[in-house]
This record gives structure tokens, C-alpha cells and sequence, in this order.
């Protein structure tokens, strides 16, 4: 398994809400990857539905070791360091090795250092890790589909144990999410007043 088979995951399940944009910059900041990570690619995202919307920009690293960690945040602070505002609040790093226990794992995605981390676990697929990630549709799945929505189904449990958190509301932070919003901006929605815009 290399790198390539997670880009083919992020494009495969992303491509129904975002576009690849600026394959020229994403050159450039794999660049910037110190030669210790010799499998290294960078996609730069935008929603679909909306031109305006800001770039999210995830960084892979296939790491020889566990121990080659240190180099994967090293390239994530200093792609942090020559993106603009407010785009380098929307960098994510995919790390991934032979060797990573599950607890690497968790340690790594726990570390929010730098960027928002996903690691891809022992006996998961691609597309596992990737439908762990803001990529997983929103959209509730067909009834004849086992895989349901990880969004959908904490705000329906959150529901059954908070009466605020009803149909309405949850109707209205799935718009949120997908609005063309950036994060830093809907995570204030959500947590600031707790009420529904007028």
C-alpha cells in the first residue's frame, strides 16, 4: 500500500462535494517535505457548489517507521507557515505506516498540533480512514446501505439524550456543515449562542 491508494480514496469519495484545485501550489508544498518522507502527495480541495468557498489542503505521508512521525510534522508547520489565511486553518495531515499500533493511532489523531491529523489504523482501508474524515457525505445512505452517516447518527443519539438537540436543530447544523462557511466560522454557530440564525 503506498500513498497513492489514499489519494484514490480522498478523490473517489470527496468527488460528489469537491473540486481539485491548484495542482501547481500543491507541487510546491509537497516540496516542502523533507526528504525523510520519500512518499509524499498533497491534494488541495474547494466545494463543489461553491466558488467562493475556501481551500482545504491535505497533506499524505507514507512513513517508513513510527519513528519518521516527527518528520510528518515538521512538513505539516512549515506548509502551516506559507498558506494564507484562512486557509491554513483548513490543512490536515494523513500519516501512514506499516507499523502503527492502534494506540499510534489515537496519539496521533488525539494532536491537533499544527493541523487536524487522521492516521490510518492497522486493518483499515483507504477509504475507511477517509469516511472518518470532513469528506464522508453528509447525505443520509439508501436504506439498503449498512454504512450510515457518522455526522447524522451522533447528532441523532446526541438527540435521544438532549431535547434541544431536535429534528429542527439537527436539520440546521447539517446546513451549517454544509454550507460554504469555513470551520473556524461554524464551530462559533455551534458553540457560541446555540441558537438558529434569523
Amino acid at each position: 500500500m503506498n500513498s497513492d491508494e489514499i489519494i484514490k480514496a480522498i478523490l473517489a469519495i470527496s468527488k460528489s462535494r469537491f473540486d481539485v484545485v491548484g495542482p501547481e501550489a500543491s507541487l510546491q508544498l509537497c516540496s516542502l517535505a523533507g526528504d525523510e518522507i520519500h512518499d509524499r502527495q498533497v491534494v488541495t480541495l474547494r466545494k463543489s457548489a461553491l466558488a467562493a468557498a475556501g481551500n482545504k489542503t491535505i497533506l499524505i505521508a507514507w512513513l517508513h517507521s513510527p519513528d519518521d512521525i516527527k518528520y510528518g510534522a515538521k512538513w505539516a508547520a512549515c506548509v502551516r507557515d506559507v498558506l494564507p489565511e484562512p486557509e491554513a486553518s483548513d490543512l490536515y495531515l494523513i500519516l501512514a505506516a506499516e507499523e502503527f499500533s492502534e494506540g499510534i493511532c489515537s496519539n496521533l489523531e488525539a494532536d491537533e498540533q499544527f493541523c487536524r491529523k487522521y492516521a490510518l489504523r492497522p486493518h483499515e482501508t483507504p477509504d475507511d480512514m477517509v469516511l472518518r474524515t470532513f469528506l464522508a457525505p453528509l447525505d443520509a445512505k439508501d436504506d439498503d446501505s449498512n454504512i450510515a452517516d457518522p455526522v447524522i447518527s451522533a447528532m441523532r443519539m446526541t438527540g435521544k439524550g438532549h431535547e434541544w438537540l431536535d429534528g429542527g436543530q439537527q436539520e440546521y447544523w447539517k446546513e451549517l456543515f454544509l454550507s460554504d462557511r469555513e470551520s473556524s466560522n461554524i464551530a462559533s454557530l455551534l458553540i457560541g449562542e446555540g441558537i438558529q440564525e434569523e
